[in-house]
């Protein structure tokens, strides 16, 4: 009876052999939840990025349904980088473990599981430190949220794509806003961190370039460009020296147009401080390289620049009205302790939690915003960019595979490289309905310019591509302009008026002013002519 048992068990091994072939991936998600504030080592925690955590695991689950007919699936490991260097070393050390190199094939058998990939959401300053580690062991990097240009070098970078578009393109269609609007005198704001730097050098260097006149579109020209570094090692003594000379600025020149490039936590310190000096909405126009949810009504009549993303409209139904995700029952960490924090109580006493009230187990996470749900959709082409390679991969090494069987070749010889060239091929339709595909390694550069109206971000233009142009769209809001817009078109329009029999008189960096000839025949009248 024994050997007649073993003899139905082999049949039924080998009729059903993918419930034992899976060949498991390893793909881990690397989040800035906490912020290193003051100091302080993961001190406190960024709502949007832990969410982003909840949504990458949950991803990864639906993507293991696309992957198990062709016998492979896909593990994750979530990583916190504090947004600090050397926290985020420590992590991926620890993720890599015994990983052999994906440079070249004879990596092993499934038992390996070696990193595959990594993505997630964090800053360019931790971008660099994840890449210059992971291109050793010839691992890609797939970001789903951070835009800035310095990531953008394959050289430098030879493994980096994104799920986003690159702030080379944001950059243009600022400029491309500033030339439509007629803004031809402002001034720019700028942070010490990568993205507000590298914004401002981009800036200049296209409207440096470009000093055709055009009696159409004016280029912008840039009368004052501050920086205000808020960034946690700059010392206060130099940042009120900053804050001295741009209020000096503000006051002392017509310049009524700034562009900020700073991140979201210096814009709010910076809006205090105009808040703090005086100033009232309408004073100035500000445009935005983000549309940041600032708590200062100086924002009104402002313009900003936003990826023009789909939504993951299923977000809010997922996390207010499914099943597991109350916070008894959410199996993340770190998503119990952000509904903790937004509930202010504690469950079950948690020694880390300084909440006095006692949590129920039934509460929930706040309801999340338009830019929320458009992050998440970034995270859900990571993924889904990774899995649809793997399929494209599986394919075309083993095309005669039977379903759920096990690609030998493909397991043993999967390099980053290959993974990379395919992510670079892959396009896949989203469940809105749209195609994702990279554009020299990001995603499409196409925008949306939203302006600040009673309170709220309205969109005044869609899916903009400064290489097309303006789309038709009817859902688009009128323009606003402030009291003050009399005054602003004004001073953009003498800025750099023509002199007509007259002396140029400079004032200030870009403009000038018109002064009569103190004599007669003091100018001329016809142009000089040769002997």
């Amino acid at each position: 009876m024994q050997l007649s048992w073993n003899w139905r068990l082999l049949v039924l091994l080998c009729l059903f052999p993918q419930q034992a072939l899976l060949v498991d991936f390893s793909v881990a998600g690397i989040y800035t939840i906490h912020n290193a504030d003051d100091g302080m080592e993961c001190d406190s925690i960024v709502p949007v990025n832990t969410v982003l955590t909840f949504f990458h695991q949950r991803f990864i689950a639906e993507a293991n349904e696309k992957l198990r007919p062709y016998g492979m699936s896909l593990s994750t490991y979530i990583a916190d980088s504090c947004d600090d260097p050397s926290v985020t070393l420590r992590k991926l050390a620890q993720i890599l473990g015994h990983s052999k190199s994906r440079c070249d094939g004879n990596i092993g058998g499934n038992e390996t599981n070696s990193l595959l990939a990594v993505t997630g959401a964090f800053s360019s300053e931790i971008g660099d430190n994840v890449n210059y580690l992971l291109q050793a062991f010839c691992i890609p990097v797939i970001e789903s949220v951070s835009s800035s240009l310095s990531l953008d070098d394959p050289k430098r970078y030879p493994y980096f794509v994104r799920t986003s578009p690159s702030d080379i393109y944001r950059t243009q269609v600022i400029v491309d806003l500033l030339q439509s609007q007629h803004f031809v005198h402002v001034s720019v704001i700028y942070d010490g961190s990568d993205f507000g730097s590298s914004m401002y050098n981009e800036f200049r260097s296209l409207i440096e370039g470009c000093k055709i006149p055009n009696d159409v579109f004016q280029m912008p020209c840039v009368e004052g460009a501050y920086e205000i570094d808020f960034h946690k090692k700059t010392t206060m003594n130099k940042v009120e020296q900053q804050l001295l000379q741009l209020k000096m600025g503000m006051s002392s020149t017509g310049v009524k147009v700034y562009v900020v490039f700073m991140e979201s936590e210096a814009a709010q310190l910076l809006f205090f401080y105009l808040t703090f000096w005086g100033y009232k909405k309408g004073d100035f126009i500000f445009v935005f390289a983000h549309n940041h949810d600032l708590l200062s009504e100086l924002t009104e009549f402002s313009f900003a620049v936003c990826d023009h993303v789909n939504p993951y409209e299923k977000a809010n139904n997922i996390l207010q009205k499914q099943n597991g995700t109350t916070l008894g029952y959410i199996t993340n960490s770190y998503m119990r302790e952000l509904i903790m924090v937004q509930n202010a109580c504690c469950l079950d006493v948690d020694a880390n939690c300084g909440y006095s009230m006692q949590c129920s187990g039934d509460e929930r996470l706040d309801e999340l915003t338009d830019y929320d749900m458009k992050q998440i959709r970034t995270v859900k082409y990571a993924v889904d960019l990774i899995a649809n390679a793997l399929i494209g991969i599986h394919k075309k090494m083993c095309p005669k595979n039977r379903a759920g069987e096990e690609c030998e070749a493909m397991v043993t010889n999967l390099t980053g490289q290959m993974l990379l060239d395919a992510m670079m091929r892959t396009s896949f339709e989203d469940d809105s309905g749209g195609e994702f595909r990279l554009h020299n390694r990001s995603a499409k550069p196409t925008f949306d310019v939203v302006q600040m109206q009673d309170g709220y971000w309205v969109p005044v233009l869609l899916d903009y591509n400064p290489f097309v142009g303006p789309q038709v769209s009817p859902n688009l809001s009128e323009i606003r302009y402030p009291p003050t817009w009399d005054e602003i078109q004004r001073e953009n329009q003498v800025c750099q008026i023509f002199c007509h029999h007259t002396i140029v008189v400079p004032r200030g960096v870009c403009c000038w002013q018109c002064q009569e000839c103190p004599g007669k025949h003091m100018y001329v009248e016809k142009p000089m002519q040769g002997p």
